[in-house]
């Protein structure tokens, strides 16, 4: 994320889910984690198309 310039993220969703159970199971952190979902806020540019 520091690459795309973003200040405020957070990585969520499966990511975060399944690395608790890569823990749990012995498994190596990012094992069965097929995408990342990030949420984020940019002040700077709140239209559509720089989301898009």
């Amino acid at each position: 994320m520091p690459q795309l310039g973003l200040r405020e993220w957070w990585l969520t969703a499966g990511a975060v889910f399944q690395n608790v159970w890569n823990a749990i199971e012995g498994r190596p952190a990012g094992y069965g984690i097929n995408d990342y979902d990030v949420f984020y806020f940019d002040a700077e540019d709140l239209s559509w198309d720089a989301e898009d």
